[in-house]
C-alpha cells in the first residue's frame, strides 16, 4: 500500500503502524476510511453511476499497469519475495525468474494449453479486484483494500483474476458484475488466457 500510495494516485488507507502480537499474528493499524464497499451498493447504484465507478477503476488498473518493473519478465511480490494467493493454494509460491516459470508452476505445460501460451510483460497487479475490495463514496472510489495478493505477474493475470472474484456475484438487471467490469474497467482484454484459467480451475485443485 505504501508503494502504491506513492506512485500513483490510487486512493489506498494509510499505514499508521505494523506489529506482531503475543500470539505471532501480524497486524495493521490503518486510516478509517469514510465510504462502503461496492458490493454493499451495487444492486442499488443507477446505470450511470455504476459506470462513473468503473471508469475511475480503470484509470486505477491503468495507472498499475505503466508502473516500471524493477526485474521485467519476473514474477514477484513487490518487494522481490514470494507471492501469495489463497485461490492457487496455502503456501507463498514464487518468486519465479520468468513467466514460463510461473505458468509451469500453474500447470500451463499441458499439451491443452500451450497452443494459447504467448510472450508476455509483467505489470504490477493488485489481483483481487472483487467488489468487496473498492470502497466508494457516491461515485468515487475512495479506497481499494486488501492488497495482500498483489505483484508483478504477467499482465493477462489482472484481468483473469478479476473473473474469478466476480463471476460469483450475480446482477439482477444484465448478468454478473464480472460482465460490467469485463466491459468496462479494462482497456486491454485477454479472452484466450481467460479460458487458459478457466481451462486449468476447472481441471486442478491446490491445496
Amino acid at each position: 500500500m505504501e508503494y502504491i500510495a506513492a506512485s500513483t494516485t490510487i486512493p489506498v488507507p494509510r499505514v499508521r503502524e505494523l506489529f506482531q502480537d503475543s500470539r505471532g499474528f501480524v497486524n495493521i493499524v490503518m486510516d478509517y476510511v469514510d465510504g462502503k464497499e461496492l458490493e454493499a451498493i451495487w444492486d442499488g447504484l443507477q446505470s450511470a453511476d455504476r459506470l462513473a465507478i468503473l471508469h475511475q477503476l480503470r484509470d486505477y488498473i491503468d495507472q498499475l499497469r505503466r508502473l516500471p518493473p524493477p526485474r521485467p519478465g519476473a514474477v514477484e511480490a513487490v518487494d522481490g519475495s514470494e507471492c501469495r494467493d489463497p485461490r492457487l493454494g496455502s503456501a507463498p509460491f514464487g518468486p519465479f525468474r520468468t513467466i514460463a516459470n510461473f505458468q509451469t508452476f500453474l500447470g500451463r505445460d499441458c499439451a491443452l494449453l500451450r497452443s494459447t501460451s504467448q510472450s508476455h510483460r509483467t505489470v504490477f497487479t493488485h489481483g483481487d479486484l472483487a467488489p468487496r475490495n473498492v470502497l466508494v463514496k457516491g461515485t468515487r472510489i475512495v479506497a481499494i483494500v486488501d492488497w495482500e495478493t498483489s505483484g508483478w505477474y504477467p499482465e493477462y493475470w489482472e484481468y483473469t483474476q478479476a473473473f474469478f472474484s466476480n463471476f460469483v456475484y450475480p446482477d439482477a438487471h444484465n448478468g454478473s458484475v464480472w460482465d460490467y467490469l469485463e466491459r468496462e474497467a479494462f482497456s486491454e482484454k485477454y479472452p484466450d488466457e481467460l479460458v487458459s484459467e478457466k481451462c486449468l480451475a476447472s481441471y486442478l485443485v491446490r491445496c
